[in-house]
């Protein structure tokens, strides 16, 4: 099995931003609910680790107050 691709810090604030626009219209409370919307991002490629992607969007949710 091959090992998921490294990409870019840059391709990487896009996937996050994608994610954060969307959760303007469809917000969500939980940190499942989240990780769902995360990893249900239509044009994100599924061979691609994105760490970087999920924790700019997990820290903005956190403290989107």
């Amino acid at each position: 099995m091959a090992s998921p691709k490294k990409t870019s810090r840059r391709a990487e604030r896009i996937i996050a931003f994608k994610v954060l626009y969307g959760l303007c219209f469809s917000p969500v409370t939980s940190y499942e609910s989240l990780e769902e919307s995360f990893n249900s991002l239509p044009d994100k490629p599924e061979d691609v680790r994105s760490d970087f992607a999920w924790q700019l969007v997990l820290g903005t949710w956190k403290h989107q107050d």
